[in-house]
C-alpha cells in the first residue's frame, strides 16, 4: 500500500513564498534605485574594459559562501544579479540536506535492523552446513554483516567463531589510513588490477558525515557495505568461495517470506538514486540469476555445486562485463557504490602519457559546450583518431538518451540540467549573453556544479549566522540570468527526487515542505527568465521577491555557510575527478569561495550594473598519488587564483 501523504502540506509550503511576496510587492513598484556607476565600482582598467566590451567581468570574490557575498553586495546597494550558479549551489546543498536528513532519521536504523536479522539468517546457516566450503562462507559472511553491525551500534558482541575476523576489520576501519587485503573477503581477483587489498583511507568521514557521531558510523558502515564486492572468480571452484557467501546471502534474504528483501529495496532503492549505478550486479540480480540457476529458495548446501557455480559465474558475467576503466571483474555488492558516469567516460578518452588527461573541458564538450569544444580544437586533442572515434562515440550515446534515461539517478539528473545550460538562451537576452566570452563563464559554472554534487562535501560545516538585511532592499533592481530551462529541470529533478523518497517511505512533511519551496522558487525563476527573454524584464513580482536575494538563499539552504576549523578561505569542495590506473596521473578539481560578477543590463530605465556571486572553479593534472599527497589540496589554494584552469582568463580579471 502507498504511504500516505499529508494533503495540506502543498499549502503549507506556498503560504511563506506567497507571504513574502505580498509583503514587498507593493514597495518593489516604488522608485527604483540604479545603483552605483562602473566608476564607483572600484575595478581595475581591465576589468572596466572587459565589463565595457563583454557586458560583464568577474573578479576574485571574497571568504563566504554565496549568502554570504550576496550580502556583502547588498550592503553596497548593488542591483541584484542572480545567477546560475548560486540556484546551483543552493539546489546542491537541499538535495545534500535531505540525504542527510534521511540517512539520520530513517536508513541508519532500517541498516541496523538489516544488519541484525542478516547475522541472525547468517548464524543459522553456519551451525546447520554440513559442507565444509558453505559453513566457511557462512562464517565469513556472518562477520561481513557483524562488522556493519558494530559499526551501527557499539554494543553489540560478535559470536566466538567470528570475533577475530571482526575485530581486526574493525581496526583497519577505525584507523582508517592502509591499504591492504580485508580480513574477511580476503585476496580477490580484482588485487590484480586495482592494487593490493582494499583501500581503508576511504572510511574517514567526510562531508555532512563528519558533523555527528551517528553520521560517521553510519558513513562507516555504508563505505563497508558498498566497497566490498564479492568478486567473480578466475581460478577453479574451490576459490569460488565470494560467489558462495553471495549466494547465501541472498539466499538469507529470499526467507521469511522475504520480509528481509524487501527492508533492503528501502535502503537500497534511495541510495541508489542518490549515487547512482556503477554497473555492479545488484543483490536483486544475483537473486534472479540464481532462481533460475539453484532454484527458488535453495538448500544451503547446493551453494557449492561445481557445475551449478560454473553456469551461475557465466550467467554473472554475460550480464556485467568489466569495467571499462579498471578492466576489473564484476561482482556483487551488498549496497550501491557511488561511481560517476564521467568515471568511465575518462578512461575511455585517456590516451596514454603521451596526452593529458581529460578535463572538465572534455566531460562538458560531451553535455554540450560549445566554448569548451572550441578549446578542445585549439589544442587538436581531435587530430587522435582514437580520441576522435572515441569522443563521438559518446556523443552518439548521449544523444540517443530518452528523458527516462537522464532521469534515472541524481547524477544523470543533474548533467541532464547542466546540459541545458550548455546551450545559449534564445529571444531577447541581455548584451552580455551574446558575448562569446559568456559560453567560458558558463563552462566554469558547469564545471564547479559537476564537482559539487560530485563530492557532496560542500556542507560539511554550516553556522546560523545571519546578515544584516539592508531596509532599502525591496528597492533594487534585479536581473536573472535567463534560462528557463535550467530552472525547469531543476524543478522536474526535485520533483522526481520527492517521488522516489514518497515510494519509499521517506517523505515526511518537513522534507516535503523544503522542496516545495524550492520547487516554487525555481518556478518564480523560470518565469522571470522568459519574461526577460520575451520582454526584456522579468516580472515585477518576482523582482520584488527576490530583491533581498542574501536571505532568499539562506532560507532555502536552510543554514549560512561558514568555512571549516582549519581550512582556507578559498575551499569548499576538493577532491580526485579522476585517476587513470595505467598511468598513475591524477586529475584534481576543486570549487572555490564565490567570485563576484558585474552585468550591464538595460531592462527600460537605462543602462545598470548589476552584481552577483559565481562559482570559482579550479584543476590541476598531478603526477601520481605521490604528488597529492606531498601537494595536497586545499593547501594549493592558499592563493585563490592558483591552478584555475587558463581559459577562466577569458571572463575573470584578477
Amino acid at each position: 500500500m502507498a504511504p500516505p501523504r499529508n494533503p495540506h502540506s502543498r499549502l503549507l509550503v506556498i503560504a511563506p513564498l506567497v507571504l513574502v511576496l505580498a509583503a514587498v510587492i507593493i514597495s518593489a513598484t516604488a522608485g527604483r534605485a540604479t545603483g552605483p556607476t562602473v566608476d564607483e565600482l572600484g575595478l581595475s582598467s581591465e576589468a572596466r574594459r572587459q565589463l565595457s566590451e563583454h557586458g560583464f567581468v568577474v573578479v576574485p570574490g571574497g571568504s563566504g559562501d554565496f549568502p554570504e557575498t550576496y550580502a556583502a553586495l547588498a550592503e553596497r546597494d548593488l542591483p541584484v544579479f542572480v545567477t546560475s550558479d548560486s540556484v546551483l549551489r543552493v539546489t546542491d546543498l537541499l538535495i545534500d540536506r535531505i540525504l542527510r536528513t534521511i540517512e539520520e532519521v530513517y536508513l541508519y536504523d532500517r541498516l541496523e535492523q538489516l544488519s541484525r536479522e542478516m547475522v541472525r539468517l547468517l548464524d543459522d546457516d553456519y551451525l546447520r552446513s554440513t559442507d565444509a566450503l558453505v559453513k566457511e562462507a557462512a562464517r565469513r559472511d556472518l562477520a561481513f554483516f557483524a562488522v556493519g553491525l558494530s559499526l551501527l551500534d557499539p554494543d553489540y558482541f560478535p559470536p566466538e567463531f567470528a570475533r577475530g575476523l571482526v575485530e581486526r576489520e574493525l581496526e583497519l576501519i577505525e584507523a582508517a589510513n592502509r591499504v591492504v587485503s580485508s580480513p574477511i573477503m580476503g585476496p580477490t581477483p580484482l588485487d590484480q588490477v586495482v592494487g593490493p587489498g582494499e583501500d581503508y583511507t576511504c572510511y574517514a568521514p567526510t562531508g555532512h558525515y563528519a558533523s555527528s557521531e551517528r553520521l560517521e558510523r553510519y558513513y562507516r558502515a555504508l563505505t563497508w557495505y558498498s566497497r566490498m564486492a564479492f568478486a567473480l572468480p578466475e581460478r577453479p571452484v574451490e576459490d569460488y568461495t565470494l560467489t558462495v557467501q553471495a549466494l547465501l546471502v541472498i539466499r538469507a534474504l529470499e526467507r521469511e517470506a522475504g520480509e528481509w528483501f524487501e527492508l533492503w529495496e528501502r535502503i537500497n532503492y534511495p541510495l541508489t538514486f542518490y549515487y547512482g549505478g556503477a554497473g555492479d550486479p545488484t543483490v536483486a540480480d544475483y537473486m534472479e540469476l540464481a532462481d533460475e540457476v539453484f532454484g527458488r529458495e535453495f538448500e544451503r548446501d547446493l551453494a557449492a555445486s561445481e557445475s551449478l557455480l560454473v553456469v551461475f559465474v557465466d550467467r554473472v558475467s554475460d550480464m556485467a562485463p568489466a569495467h571499462v576503466q579498471t578492466h576489473e571483474l564484476r561482482g556483487m555488492r551488498f549496497l550501491p557504490r557511488d561511481f560517476p558516469p564521467a568515471t568511465d567516460y575518462f578512461g575511455l578518452l585517456a590516451g596514454g602519457e603521451d596526452r593529458p588527461l581529460p578535463t572538465s573541458l572534455d566531460f562538458m564538450s560531451l553535455l554540450g559546450s560549445s566554448a569548451a569544444r572550441s578549446l578542445l580544437d585549439e589544442s587538436d586533442v581531435f587530430d587522435d583518431s582514437v580520441y576522435r572515434r572515441t569522443h563521438e562515440s559518446i556523443e552518439r550515446e548521449l544523444e540517443t538518451m530518452t528523458y527516462g534515461d537522464w532521469t534515472r539517478d541524481l547524477y544523470w539528473g543533474w548533467l541532464h540540467c547542466l546540459s541545458e545550460l550548455q546551450l545559449p538562451p534564445s529571444g531577447k537576452a541581455p548584451r552580455f549573453v551574446a558575448s562569446p566570452a559568456w559560453g567560458f563563464k558558463e563552462l566554469s559554472t558547469g564545471s564547479a556544479a559537476w564537482a559539487s554534487i560530485r563530492y557532496q562535501a560542500a556542507d560539511a560545516a554550516l553556522s546560523r549566522r545571519s546578515h544584516r538585511s539592508p531596509a532599502a532592499a525591496v528597492d533594487i533592481p534585479v536581473l536573472v540570468e535567463p534560462y528557463p530551462g535550467l530552472y525547469s529541470r531543476l524543478g522536474e529533478l526535485l520533483e522526481n527526487l520527492r517521488d522516489r523518497l514518497w515510494e519509499h517511505y521517506l517523505l515526511d512533511d518537513s522534507i516535503d515542505a523544503h522542496m516545495s519551496e524550492m520547487i516554487d522558487f525555481l518556478k518564480s525563476l523560470e518565469r522571470a527568465s522568459e519574461g526577460i527573454l520575451m520582454d526584456g524584464t522579468p516580472p515585477p513580482d518576482v523582482a520584488a521577491a527576490l530583491s533581498d536575494y542574501a536571505r532568499v538563499l539562506g532560507r532555502l539552504a536552510g543554514h549560512e555557510a561558514r568555512r571549516r576549523p582549519g581550512e582556507h578561505a578559498c575551499v569548499l569542495v576538493s577532491d580526485v575527478a579522476y585517476e587513470d590506473l595505467d598511468t598513475g596521473r591524477i586529475l584534481q578539481n576543486a570549487v572555490g569561495t564565490p567570485d563576484v560578477i558585474y552585468v550591464v543590463a538595460d531592462l527600460g530605465e537605462g543602462e545598470t550594473v548589476y552584481a552577483g556571486a559565481v562559482h570559482s572553479f579550479f584543476e590541476k593534472e598531478l603526477a601520481d598519488r605521490e604528488e597529492l599527497d606531498a601537494v595536497g589540496w586545499p593547501s594549493v589554494l592558499r592563493s585563490c587564483p592558483v591552478n584555475r584552469p587558463y581559459w577562466v582568463r577569458r571572463f575573470v580579471v584578477e
